[in-house]
């Protein structure tokens, strides 16, 4: 009997040894416990190349791999930054710790709306109290890195110190330039994987990649503990009575600050921070204490020790003293201030001079500014123009600084010397008003009009080819004219077939080129298309060429300073006109015309003088004299005529091709 007791002893042991093995071990191929961190700041509201949010897509993509997560995982949910804008403590763990259910995560994901904070330390402490003491995952997926005044990456140090198989993922989707270093870095320290994806696609292939390592490397779970023995219940201290309370931030005299961010810390009498963040308006629930609380507007700061008693919905008031500055732009003192319109791309500085911290001015054209008490250089940089300013800021007091970019109003106008009329022909006149880099140079204005800075201005008017030196002055509040004599005179150009001949009034039979021979200013060649062009000349001696047709013909002539001459051409030639027609058929696409000399003989001469293909007629002018006109179409037919032309005629003639 004692042996077979002894038999069935040692059976009940290894039995009971075998079971303790399976139960530690019972779990030894399941993946690793995972939380995946979700980022629903505000910059995931912006849109991607298929029109979807960043948000949009990532829930997408998060819900799509949790349907091909390893069977028997776990997984917790976290997401930040949906609920509120610029608070610091907007974290919400939507999924508990638990079996993975993709349908579960896309309706907690659904109604998630990107406006906050990048909590992201903060985030990852929370997300590791949701892991075993023996290790799992973190997986994060920002597109940008920490906002919220903490070191993300000594988050991650600290806990993979304190967990060693705590491993930490991280994916950055769609980061701007540089941000990839403090997200990388998080990985680096958390164990992990860093991946910088900038599409959905790449998103999901990033994910399944964590996916396929946390499959790969499941936890062992350790060893229920034997349940210990019973001990006496400890006494349950009352909870602390909490109250929901408010606080304000209160300008020293000029009443609650409701048009800017205040930035809050409260602290209880341990030291310890129960609230960090921005609200313009602060509801907390609090139990009955003393706090320390400091709020900060703009470079404001105000602080109190507020008593909470037991009293519900009582608000605390935090006086920050303070005053206001209201700044406007104008171009000179006289005139009204700038609109929203004119003031665009306005840049506006802020110096302190005692001490003050450095605020950001928006680009408005008349920010109204909270800001700590002392004095302030005030700045404005707007299209080119500059404008400074001091300001004393007084607590509990408004106080309105009008910028003066100090502009005047100049019209620049040009006239012959000794002429009381202007030049008004605005294609012959282009100015240049100003020196260096800021000068500007107006074309196609016979009297530009100018709003410029108050001062003395080099002025520049280049006229029919000569420049003509002056200056204008410019006085703030003031309009004024700037006028520049021009020494010279006009040509009026005219040109005729014949002494009997009327003008020539068609641009095309008209090319002048006019050149200084010897001017009394520099000048440069002029060339006109125009039948009877009006030349304003600086004064000299002008050599003037005229191209009509086949014509060419040459004078001279001095220009005096105030002339007005006319200068009519005779050319000495005749137009002809020529035709040609098919003997038989319909007219080709292209008829080529060639001219030829006579001499004494008709004998034509070797070259043409004269050439042109045309689809329908021929018209030149050439000099009196004989002449043979010679005509081909691409049909391969040809004809040609003699013809003698006299002075001033206008001939037509007509070829038959055959």
């Amino acid at each position: 009997m004692p042996a077979t007791r002894d038999a069935s002893m040692r059976s009940s042991l290894l039995a009971f040894l075998i079971m303790l093995a399976m139960g530690a071990f019972a779990r030894a191929d399941q993946p690793a416990p995972s939380v995946i961190i979700l980022d629903a700041s505000g910059s995931m509201a912006a849109r991607e190349p298929d029109g979807d949010t960043k948000l949009d897509a990532a829930r997408r993509v998060v819900t799509e791999t949790l349907a091909k997560w390893p069977a028997g995982g776990e997984l917790a949910l976290i997401a930040y930054g949906h609920r509120r804008k610029s608070d610091c403590a907007d974290i919400e763990t939507l999924v508990e710790m638990g079996p993975v259910s993709a349908s579960e995560v896309q309706q907690k994901l659904k109604p998630l709306r990107a406006r906050g904070k990048t909590p992201l330390s903060q985030s990852l402490s929370q997300a590791a109290k949701l892991l075993p003491a023996n290790g799992g995952s973190i997986i994060l997926v920002s597109d940008g890195i920490e906002t919220c005044n903490a070191d993300p990456c000594a988050v991650a140090s600290e806990l993979r110190k304190t967990n060693p198989s705590l491993i930490i993922h991280v994916v950055g989707f769609g980061l701007a330039k540089g941000e990839a270093t403090q997200l990388s870095c998080i990985a680096e320290n958390g164990g992990g994987k860093f991946f910088d994806v900038g599409s959905a696609s790449q998103l999901t292939q990033s994910l399944d990649t964590i996916k396929e390592e946390i499959a790969a490397a499941p936890v062992v779970s350790e060893p229920a503990p034997q349940p210990a023995p019973p001990t006496e219940p400890a006494p349950v201290p009352e909870p602390p009575h909490i109250v929901r309370v408010g606080l304000a931030a209160v300008a020293q005299g000029l009443g609650p600050i409701v048009d800017a961010p205040v930035r809050w810390e409260v602290k209880d009498d341990k030291h310890e921070t129960v609230f960090a963040g921005e609200s313009r308006a602060l509801s907390l629930d609090l139990a009955a204490g003393t706090y320390e609380v400091v709020a900060s507007a703009a470079n404001a700061q105000g602080k109190a020790s507020v008593i909470v008693t037991g009293e519900e919905g009582k608000t605390y008031e935090v006086e920050v003293p303070a005053g206001r500055l209201d700044l406007a732009l104008a171009a000179n003192k006289s005139a009204a201030p700038f609109g929203d319109l004119e003031a665009a791309g306005v840049q506006w500085t802020l110096e302190p001079d005692e001490g003050q911290g450095k605020v950001e001015i928006p680009s408005l054209a008349r920010p109204s500014l909270l800001l700590a008490p002392g004095r302030y250089k005030i700045g404005a940089k707007l299209k080119g123009l500059e404008a400074t300013a001091l300001a004393t800021v007084v607590p509990g007091a408004p106080a309105a600084v009008t910028l003066d970019f100090r502009l005047g109003t100049v019209v620049l106008e040009a006239a012959f010397d000794g002429e009381a009329e202007t030049l008004d022909d605005a294609a012959m006149l282009s100015w240049r008003i100003g020196e260096g880099d800021r000068a500007q140079t107006i074309s196609g204005q016979a009297r530009p009009r100018l709003v410029l800075p108050e001062g003395r201005y080099p002025v520049t008017l280049s006229i029919a080819g000569a420049d003509v030196p002056a200056s204008a002055e410019v006085s703030a509040a003031e309009e004024r004219v700037a006028r520049v004599v021009v020494g010279g005179g006009e040509l009026a150009l005219s040109a005729r077939l014949g002494p009997q001949a009327p003008p020539i009034d068609d641009w095309r039979d008209a090319f002048w080129t006019l050149e200084p021979a010897q001017a009394l200013s520099p000048a440069k060649t002029i060339e006109i298309q125009q039948a009877a062009p009006n030349a304003p000349l600086p004064p000299g001696r002008w050599h003037i060429g005229l191209k009509s047709g086949t014509v060419t013909v040459e004078k001279e002539v001095m220009v005096a300073p105030g002339s007005k001459t006319a200068l009519d051409f005779d050319l000495g030639g005749s137009r002809l006109t020529a035709s040609a027609t098919p003997a038989a058929g319909e007219r080709a696409a292209n008829t080529v015309y060639s001219v030829f000399a006579l001499d004494a003989t008709d004998t034509p001469a070797t070259d043409a003088i004269y050439e042109v293909g045309s689809s329908e007629d021929m018209s030149t002018i050439l000099p009196a004299g004989k002449w043979r006109v010679v005509a081909s179409d691409s049909d391969g037919r040809a004809g040609q005529a003699d013809i003698e032309l006299g002075i001033g005629e206008e001939r037509s003639l007509d070829l038959k091709l055959e």
